[in-house]
């Protein structure tokens, strides 16, 4: 199974851009789905590290990626997204820190317009607010916040393929996350025998 489509915050390309091994975010990013998207302010978020970086170049100029040009849309959606970005920024942004999420502000805002229902992001508590201002109920499917935790328990669980243990095991340790975690309840190593 894969994502219909998927728009990627930086904090997710950053996490797996340090880890140097491999390149991860070639590798996971089009294992979520066919259709990647992320947002020009995003985009520009992402300048470390330089292993993330020449990643997602790679994967523009592949096709792979594409960035959310909200110059191209019709006069509705356009409308759409600049209302949505005003309703987030009331709630997300710090007057003391304007600049604050404005990459998950403007990514949520995309995704409304575009009907992109996975936001693949490591903000914590995002998922509240979303659902308290993004998915009204009215639409058939809402706003998913999915973290690197959760996809790698997706892959664990067989939801997603294409992802080997060893390779979520990295992942896993290179987020600084609980290896015991990992091997104990959330991907245990294959029986030998």
């Amino acid at each position: 199974m894969k994502f219909d489509k998927i728009i990627v915050d930086s904090d997710v390309c950053i996490k797996l851009g340090k880890i140097s091994s491999r390149n991860y975010i070639e590798l996971v990013l089009p294992l979520l789905s066919d259709n990647l998207y992320i947002h020009q302010y995003v985009y520009n978020e992402i300048h470390w590290p330089q292993h993330a970086t020449t990643q997602v170049n790679t994967l523009l100029k592949d096709g792979r990626i594409l960035v959310v040009d909200d110059r191209l849309w019709n006069p509705l959606e356009k409308n759409l997204y600049a209302e949505t970005v005003k309703r987030l920024s009331r709630i997300m942004v710090h007057p003391k820190r304007p600049t604050h999420h404005q990459g998950e502000i403007h990514s949520l805002a995309a995704a409304k317009t575009m009907g992109i229902t996975i936001f693949f992001s490591d903000e914590k508590s995002l998922q509240v607010k979303v659902d308290r201002l993004l998915n009204t109920g009215i639409e058939e499917n809402g706003i998913r916040c999915l973290s690197l935790r959760e996809s790698i328990c997706l892959f664990a669980k067989d939801e997603l393929c294409g992802l080997t243990r060893s390779e979520a095991r990295e992942i896993w340790a290179g987020c600084q996350l609980d290896i015991v975690e990992f091997d104990q309840e959330i991907w245990q190593p294959s029986d030998p025998f």
